[in-house]
């Protein structure tokens, strides 16, 4: 008998692998690579081991997010998450999906760090 995972998995990231949960990811290199159906833009990333061919909508965020020019894509971050399409032609297929990465909180200026184990004293400050 013949062993056929290999015929049945693709070299390329694609949503069902990624799964639901997003992933903040960090660019590692993109560019346009040949496919048999024509050009398209390729990225990996730096914690995923298999490259993300991306569709339009995906170019188009990048795109808007880092601008034209992929070299300026590479140490940005996005998180992505893979999302099963329920209408349309490619109803039931994966696809990865591509946000931009949630804002770290800033700290607050003016409030100094607390430790638990330092109370807070309530003193003026005079100005």
């Amino acid at each position: 008998m013949a062993d056929v995972t290999n015929l049945v998995q693709s070299k390329y990231l694609n949503g069902e692998e990624v799964g639901d949960q997003p992933k903040i990811v960090t660019i590692q290199l993109a560019g346009v690579e040949e496919f048999d159906d024509g050009q398209k833009v390729v990225v990996y990333y730096r914690e995923i081991q298999k490259p993300h061919v991306l569709n339009k909508t995906g170019l188009r965020k990048l795109y808007g997010l880092y601008g034209p020019e992929t070299e300026a894509w590479r140490g940005q971050k996005v998180q992505i998450y893979g999302e099963q399409l329920t209408s349309g032609k490619f109803s039931g297929k994966w696809t990865v999906c591509i946000t931009r990465p949630p804002q770290l909180p800033l700290p607050q200026l003016g409030q100094p760090e607390q430790h638990a184990s330092q109370p807070v004293q309530n003193e003026e400050v005079p100005f």
